[in-house]
């Protein structure tokens, strides 16, 4: 086996040399600032938003967003999951919506749920619950319908 040495600070030089590189041009005006700035205006605001206190609380709001919007999408997905796998009249029956639902952006629907949320957090916590119900959802069906019928009968025992 060959042991890889010397090679740990090779994508840290990268990083750094491509913000530097972005530093000098948006200060060279090779850039548009307004739709990149530079990382030097980024660390400003960062430290500024550090200092008074806004970063922690509005970290704390995204936190707390998105841990409510992935348990509301993960508990609708296990459960119905579950439900779907079992039935085979309810799989036939929602397979095609979920094949056409699953790829679609889900920031897509982010507009339609502002109409019908408002503004706030709601439509923010549907959009990460919409998102996290999928995946899990599509998971859990496959999941339990590839058990077999005992062991759906031992589980349901239980």
């Amino acid at each position: 086996m060959q042991r890889r040495t010397g090679l740990a600070w090779e994508p840290f030089a990268l990083i750094v040399a491509v913000v530097l590189a972005w530093e000098l041009a948006a200060h060279r005006g090779a850039i548009d600032v307004l739709f990149f700035p530079p990382p030097s205006d980024w660390f400003r605001a960062l430290t500024g938003m550090a200092v008074d206190g806004t970063l922690a609380s509005d970290a704390a709001a995204t936190l707390r967003r998105l841990l409510l919007g992935v348990l509301i999408g993960s508990s609708l997905a296990a459960a119905s999951g579950l439900l779907v796998g079992r039935s085979s009249r309810a799989y036939r029956t929602l397979n095609p919506f979920v094949a056409f639902l699953h790829p679609l952006p889900k920031i897509a629907v982010f507009p339609l749920l502002l109409l019908l949320l408002g503004l706030g957090d709601r439509p923010r916590i549907a959009v990460i619950a919409i998102a996290a119900f999928f995946p899990l959802f599509v998971t859990t069906v496959l999941g339990v319908r590839q058990l077999g019928r005992g062991t759906l009968e031992v589980a349901s025992s239980f």
